[in-house]
């Protein structure tokens, strides 16, 4: 036996009925409550572009604000980066510093070790 299926409103493929369904916006003209019904993919596609269909309803003053929000945070965003950079430069600096009293300590223990080396050498106890 067939379980039932659904038909999507929007991209008309027919669903199991246990699949994920969501209703739709858009009326029908014929009154069928399951034309109205999103699958799931459709549900998230038409959820994604809900934004882009809002902004083409908004007012010149409402996309004003929200292309001055989006400055802000890229201002943010370049200034972090900045600070990022900036921080990363300094711990390089301090990196090379550390590196270079690394080798400047081993070459002074290298030279005492010689140094004693010789002495036992020349001195023997």
């Amino acid at each position: 036996m067939d379980r039932p299926r659904i038909k999507c409103f929007q991209c008309q493929k027919n669903r199991d009925i246990s699949d994920s369904f969501f209703v739709g916006r858009e009326t029908d003209p014929t009154g069928q409550f399951e034309n109205n019904l999103l699958c799931g993919a459709c549900a998230y596609k038409h959820h994604k572009d809900h934004d882009a269909t809002e902004l083409e309803r908004a007012s010149m003053e409402e996309k004003e604000s929200l292309l001055q929000d989006l400055r802000n945070k890229r201002s943010e965003a370049s200034h972090n980066l900045n600070v990022i950079h900036v921080l990363r430069e300094r711990i390089g600096r301090k990196l090379q510093h550390i590196q270079r009293r690394i080798h400047e300590t081993m070459e002074s223990i290298k030279c005492e070790l010689q140094n004693v080396h010789f002495e036992t050498y020349l001195f023997p106890l």
